[in-house]
């Protein structure tokens, strides 16, 4: 499992600590979007950027393998920008050519929810591509899929679920603002009534914010004591990995 741990960076730090997710345990179907957008691929590709990591040939192919895998045409653009590398155009066409017929078809089931299904059907069809656009690194789509996708959502646990999404999308590309919206979002929300595993969900990814943040220096195991101290009484919801040291969160 990768560390952080050679690096004295406290953003390092955060990566190391919190980027490997929330993994929850209720289905196969729920643990794989939970897990959208990757953010062991932001941890990668974040220690790419610190000088102790620059030109680390393994690190590189690893996360050239996750791209590839996944046609992250958006994501392979930024990544060329920010670490300075030679875009292969070949690749980079090959890759929204996926992108674009994966979008066409998404795109043909929102149509055809929207003519012949109910709102629960049109909001699944937009989940999908929010899903998808989230995976190959497309925030600002991703990001305008969730919100149509919010707009035909009812019941307040698939709308928080939604907006837990856009704050993992904000700690993927490390954007800060768009966590502090959606917190405040999830926190107004949750005051109407949600229940003990989506309030408990809230008070991790609300742990987060903290250690993110640069203007905060919160140190790896303050970063456990505290996301711990704050659901320590709860019923098991949620698992957070501490570098190579998992710690069970309990929400309930």
């Amino acid at each position: 499992m990768e560390t952080a741990e050679k690096s004295e960076s406290d953003q390092a730090i955060f990566y190391d600590a919190l980027c490997h997710g929330f993994d929850r345990t209720e289905t196969a179907d729920t643990d794989d979007k939970i897990k959208i957008p990757n953010l062991e691929i932001a941890q990668v590709k974040f220690h790419l950027t610190l000088p102790e990591f620059a030109g680390d040939d393994e690190k590189m192919t690893r996360l050239m393998a996750s791209v590839k895998a996944d046609n992250m045409a958006p994501y392979y653009e930024m990544v060329c920008d920010e670490l300075r590398i030679t875009t292969d155009k070949s690749l980079l066409k090959s890759m929204q050519e996926a992108n674009r017929k994966s979008i066409e078809y998404l795109d043909s089931e929102i149509d055809y929810a929207l003519k012949n299904l109910g709102t629960a059907d049109v909001k699944e069809t937009y989940l999908n591509k929010a899903n998808y656009l989230s995976k190959i690194g497309n925030k600002t789509e991703a990001i305008a899929a969730l919100d149509l996708a919010y707009r035909n959502t009812i019941a307040l646990g698939y709308k928080l679920e939604n907006i837990f999404h856009c704050i993992r999308l904000g700690l993927f590309f490390h954007d800060l603002e768009l966590m502090k919206q959606n917190l405040s979002r999830c926190e107004e929300l949750i005051q109407e009534g949600a229940d003990w595993h989506y309030r408990n969900c809230f008070k991790i990814y609300k742990g987060e914010q903290a250690p993110v943040d640069l203007k905060v220096k919160t140190r790896k195991d303050e970063i456990r004591r505290m996301v711990v101290k704050k659901c320590r009484n709860d019923v098991s919801c949620s698992t957070v990995t501490f570098g190579t040291n998992p710690v069970q969160i309990w929400a309930g």
